[in-house]
């Protein structure tokens, strides 16, 4: 019996050693700015659209990757963000192997920054929208199987971390957080299920938001724009003209202006509402707005006001359903949406264009 539990102790201290040894070399990742789960220093935080952080890139340093990693890759992913695909911090790829560590702030040579969810090719930091509770901030190191992947700088994010995933021998993820909060958004239509259908309570939200808002609301009442963007209580961006095309001019031309801002329009539909949450926009004005719509931007935590809440929005005849809300009502996310939104305002003008000729 005492050599039987000898025996047992032996291929117990064995197995154990074999799972520390293991443990022990497991590819790692560690960071001297991001603490697991814990928020956000400012230094992690973006400087715009509302932000007052320094934009920095974490600190970060990996340990004990697969000895056949011939590069490495780096992704900050924020999943939480009103977003399809979430939003993209940071993707740095083509990182040599000989390279275990990143200075805040730094640069590594010979690697590739590509294109954000900011469009930046660079470090993006953490802006959600206001009062959107705690988003995660997810810091991937990946150890990939080539030297370099199939990507360029300007690769859509969704596609590069897709790459890399492809590629990846292992990876480690350190988790940080962060949350912008406003008492005064959970006031907004929809936020707590108040009834913002009339048009004296929905001005008296505007009126409690911002002057900036309520010169908006004006401007869209008397025809001086079909569309206005609102941020950090000024006038951001207007533009004006009929249909969808002023909302899909801001969205190509500005979209850093609408991320965490506040769209002001005539008429939200669903069309319009899936613009503005490609746009990453955070409250939504409009004088009309369809139940398609409302529900739409609240399934997004889009916060709304409007002055008129109707079923559908029609047609200038208003025999039917608008062409544009037509042309997204299988639509299943922004992006296609967006989309097909784009090819149909393509489409129409080139008709316009040919009857002319």
């Amino acid at each position: 019996m005492p050599k039987i539990l000898v025996v047992i102790c032996c291929l117990a201290a064995v197995i154990a050693g074999a799972f520390v040894w293991k443990q022990k070399n497991q590819f790692e990742l560690s960071s001297m700015d991001v603490k697991q789960n814990q928020m956000l220093a400012a230094a992690q935080v973006y400087n715009a659209h509302g932000c007052n952080g320094k934009n920095m890139s974490p600190q970060l340093s990996w340990a004990n990757a697969p000895k056949q990693t011939k590069s490495f890759a780096i992704v900050c992913h924020d999943p939480d963000a009103p977003h399809p695909n979430g939003w993209y911090h940071w993707l740095v790829v083509n990182i040599p192997p000989i390279v275990t560590a990143v200075n805040g702030g730094g640069k590594i040579a010979g690697a590739l920054e590509t294109v954000t969810s900011f469009n930046e090719k660079a470090y993006g930091g953490a802006c959600p929208p206001v009062g959107h509770g705690v988003h995660h901030y997810h810091f991937t190191i990946y150890a990939l199987d080539v030297e370099k992947l199939d990507v360029l700088a300007d690769t859509p994010p969704f596609e590069v971390e897709q790459k890399i995933k492809q590629h990846a021998l292992a990876q480690a993820t350190i988790t940080g957080l962060y949350e912008r909060k406003s008492p005064e958004l959970d006031k907004v239509t929809g936020a707590k299920g108040e009834d913002l259908s009339s048009e004296k309570t929905a001005h008296a939200f505007v009126e409690k938001q911002s002057r900036a808002y309520a010169q908006a609301v004006a401007m869209i009442k008397n025809g001086q724009a079909s569309a206005v963007v609102v941020k950090d209580d000024k006038i951001a961006a207007q533009e004006s003209g009929k249909g969808i095309k002023p909302l899909l001019t801001l969205l190509d031309e500005q979209p850093l202006v609408l991320s965490g801002a506040s769209l002001v329009d005539k008429v939200i539909g669903r069309a319009a509402a899936f613009i503005a949450i490609k746009g990453q926009v955070r409250a939504v004005y409009g004088e009309l707005m369809s139940e398609e719509a409302l529900k739409l931007l609240q399934t997004y935590h889009v916060h709304v006001a409007y002055d008129q809440l109707v079923p559908q929005i029609l047609n200038r005849a208003k025999d039917g359903l608008c062409p544009m809300e037509q042309t997204v009502l299988k639509a299943e996310n922004p992006d296609e949406a967006v989309s097909w939104l784009r090819a149909k305002v393509a489409d129409i003008a080139k008709t316009r264009q040919s009857a002319k000729k």
